[in-house]
């Protein structure tokens, strides 16, 4: 297929999964979408059923080892006001812009690895054979899909996540842990108030202190600066006149290597314990979910420097590897569950994601994105063959 086909068919299956509003638990039609494409290509490609309405879809391209993975999500964070455009749901182009809900995280570059691997099953030339997994869950379920993948005996000999790092090639990432912690008080109307029963001011109390990570192991090098903590959601109470009997908070810790799930779940229950002082408070930790920090293993070397070369080919331009901005090291990525089940893998995609309205993906770097990942199944078949 010529660059301007897969151009054209990259903004065509992109419009066609921006169309759906595949916020995290609504992946079903984006999937659907995606198997009804590799039908037309005549690609072998199955759902494989996460959750009940939820499916990864897991297409396959039969080649010559090395077995490449090429990984992806389906779901979407939901979108915010602001937006300029009528209907963020409605694929837009913009010059050499793709402009929709999702796009960047991470529909254009979904849309560019699934063309990618029906071109190379479309190929007589020897590659290697490639797996190509759209799953769920990595939004706010932080990895459900790839781990049901993995657990069901889906492996490969290197992977490349597709999230948005600008075409950076990103070896290594913060890892992540999330928790809900729900705080008990006491109903007093503020005119008979006692001290310490209002949950709301308890819940406020933790929500300061958690920002001090001292007690936590301290990241280094490209860990810097972790860990990093923030509650980003609280709500309580019923009426300002009336202490707030409970209140609950959200946390996400951001972690460096070698920070256990008993480490973190410590660390928080020290910190609630302390703002939970009074005879009438109370906690309870819900742990959400915990994704440790990943580094990409010394197995994955030699993919990356085969994946170096073919991106000079394609692009005439250097592959860098680190971060693209310096919040992607707090990213996390499916790529830390591959390799525990040792799977070498590297996060690289098209686009920066930044939540907000008029999000957006520059159509010429998803369309490089895609030739690359197909000179690269030729090449790593040549070279093993």
């Amino acid at each position: 297929m010529d660059t301007i086909s897969i151009r054209n068919e990259i903004i065509s299956l992109t419009k066609r999964l921006v169309a759906t509003n595949s916020i995290t638990g609504k992946e079903g039609p984006c999937a659907k979408t995606l198997l009804n494409y590799f039908k037309k290509k005549s690609v072998e490609a199955r759902l494989e059923e996460v959750q009940p309405g939820r499916y990864n879809l897991v297409a396959r391209v039969p080649g010559m080892k090395p077995t490449l993975l090429f990984n992806g999500h389906t779901d979407m964070v939901d979108i915010v006001d602001g937006w300029t455009t009528t209907d963020p749901f409605k694929l837009e182009t913009d010059g050499d812009w793709m402009l929709g809900a999702g796009v960047a995280n991470m529909k254009g570059s979904l849309a560019a690895q699934a063309v990618a691997t029906a071109v190379i099953a479309a190929s007589i030339e020897h590659h290697s054979q490639v797996i190509f997994t759209a799953v769920v869950g990595e939004c706010s379920d932080l990895g459900l899909g790839t781990l049901t993948f993995l657990k069901n005996g889906g492996t490969a000999d290197f992977a490349i996540v597709g999230e948005p790092t600008g075409l950076w090639a990103q070896t290594s990432h913060a890892g992540t842990y999330e928790a809900r912690i729900d705080f008990g008080g006491a109903a007093v109307h503020i005119g008979d108030y006692i001290s310490g029963v209002n949950a709301v001011e308890t819940a406020s109390e933790f929500v300061l202190a958690v920002r001090n990570t001292k007690g936590l192991n301290q990241g280094t090098g490209v860990f810097d600066e972790t860990p990093r903590a923030m509650v980003g959601r609280m709500s309580g109470g019923f009426y300002p006149q009336i202490a707030a009997p409970s209140a609950s908070v959200w946390v996400d810790v951001r972690i460096p290597i070698d920070t256990t799930q008993d480490d973190l779940e410590i660390h928080i229950d020290s910190i609630a314990s302390k703002c939970s002082l009074s005879d009438h408070s109370s906690f309870k930790r819900t742990t959400l979910a915990y994704e440790p920090a990943y580094s990409m293993s010394k197995s994955g070397v030699s993919f990356l420097k085969r994946l170096e070369e073919v991106f000079g080919k394609v692009t005439g331009r250097t592959l860098s590897t680190g971060f693209a901005t310096p919040s992607n090291r707090f990213f996390a990525t499916d790529a830390a569950h591959l390799e525990a089940a040792g799977i070498p893998s590297l996060v690289l995609g098209p686009g920066i994601w930044a939540p907000g309205p008029n999000e957006r993906i520059g159509i010429e770097e998803t369309c490089e994105y895609a030739r690359v990942l197909v000179l690269f199944a030729h090449q790593m078949g040549r070279y093993m063959g």
